[in-house]
């Protein structure tokens, strides 16, 4: 219903996948086939944690079985020193706020996969 209303369109979706991405240029919506209460309520939690900071996802509404959060950022073509910088102050503003990335692998500092 809220895809349809927002006109977003399916970004991902796999045969295993816990949850289908659907978007445009404003916003996001994670849409949860199976029923985690638990999992609604963590991404709530760090959404919520994460809105004093400007690179953040400004976070909408949470529903029974989706989130919508406003889009944010763009492809990389390249790495530069921009980059790097950009992605060790959001870990360093992470830590700050508390927020545990298990998702992330580091080698160094700034380079990991996600």
């Amino acid at each position: 219903e809220m895809v349809a209303a927002l006109d977003l369109r399916r970004l991902s979706h796999s045969p295993c996948a816990s949850a289908v991405i659907h978007a445009d240029e404003r916003y996001v919506l994670k849409h949860v086939l199976t029923r985690r209460d638990s999992l609604l309520e963590r991404e709530t939690c760090v959404l919520q944690k994460l809105q004093r900071f400007d690179w953040a996802p400004r976070w909408f509404c949470t529903g029974d079985d989706y989130i919508l959060t406003e889009w944010r950022g763009k492809e990389m073509c390249e790495r530069t020193e921009s980059y790097d910088a950009q992605m060790r102050r959001i870990l360093d503003e992470l830590h700050a706020a508390g927020v545990r990335h298990n998702d992330l692998r580091k080698r160094e500092r700034t380079d990991f996969t996600v």
